[in-house]
């Protein structure tokens, strides 16, 4: 049987390189400058100031209030002294009744003297007013009528006249002469007098009026309507043709007399009516208030 040979050996070979090794680099290690470190400065320590701590005194009561005087007693008012009324003196009824006051006596008034004149003045007025009396029981009162503004300023027979040519083509031709009319009053009272009147007709191809507008009225709403009755439907009175070659006739007739175009076709060709400005004259015959 063998004996175990021991293992020091290779383990110091194994051993002897490595610390060879390890002290050559402790030894290099210490050769190397090491940098020289910075102090860290420390703030000095300040000790506290010693902080004196006072007591306060004890807090005082406040006084106790002062009991309130005892109320005053009321005081005694002295009952009022009446002093005794002496009885007036009585009136004496039966004297007072005993003075009469004397009446008075008015002034003596004194007739005036007579005077011819005051009473030939007063049977000069009586006779004027059975003059006047006598003139108004034979003529019957007249009635005014009212005037109105509306429809006769230029902006109005503007705005009038553009509205109604708008339905027809083109635009409303104006007649050369103007349409004279007279109004009969029948008693009544125009003032002012109308106003002059402008107004537009349409004409269709068969010679009609198909449309009348008054673009600037005369002031009087009887007069207006009386216009637009006697243009659009009855014969034109004989003063309108005064001028005009033809005599009567109704108002298709009296435009065709009285344009420029005379020859030319009351309406033109293709057209179903035409519009026609007409300056009309209005004379109020009768007038009361002329």
């Amino acid at each position: 049987m063998t004996s175990a040979k021991p293992k020091w050996p290779k383990l110091l070979r194994w051993l002897s390189p490595l610390l060879l090794a390890s002290l050559g680099l402790h030894g290099l290690g210490l050769l190397l400058p090491v940098p020289e470190t910075e102090e860290i400065e420390r703030p000095e320590f300040v000790e506290p100031e010693s902080i004196q701590v006072s007591t306060l005194p004890p807090t005082l009561k406040p006084p106790a209030p002062e009991p309130a005087p005892p109320p005053l007693p009321p005081a005694v008012v002295p009952p009022p002294v009446v002093e005794p009324v002496q009885e007036a003196f009585p009136f004496q009824e039966d004297a007072l009744l005993e003075e009469e006051i004397p009446p008075e006596v008015p002034p003596e008034e004194i007739p005036p003297e007579d005077d011819d004149s005051s009473f030939e003045e007063s049977d000069a007025d009586s006779q004027d007013d059975d003059i006047q009396d006598d003139d108004s029981s034979d003529e019957e009162p007249s009635s005014r009528n009212a005037y109105n503004e509306q429809g006769t300023s230029d902006a109005d027979f503007q705005l009038a006249a553009i509205s109604f040519s708008a339905n027809y083509p083109g635009v409303a031709v104006q007649t050369n002469v103007p349409l004279a009319l007279t109004y009969t009053a029948d008693k009544e009272c125009f003032d002012p007098l109308p106003g002059e009147v402008q107004m537009g007709a349409a004409i269709n191809n068969s010679g009609g009026v198909v449309e009348t507008a008054l673009f600037r009225k005369s002031g009087y709403q009887k007069i207006d309507d009386w216009i637009e009755d006697i243009v659009g439907f009855d014969e034109l009175p004989p003063e309108s043709f005064a001028r005009l070659s033809i005599s009567d006739g109704y108002l298709p007739d009296w435009i065709n007399e009285t344009r420029n175009n005379g020859a030319d076709p009351l309406v033109p060709t293709g057209e179903d009516a035409k519009a026609y400005a007409i300056q009309v004259i209005v004379t109020v015959e009768g007038n009361r208030c002329e």
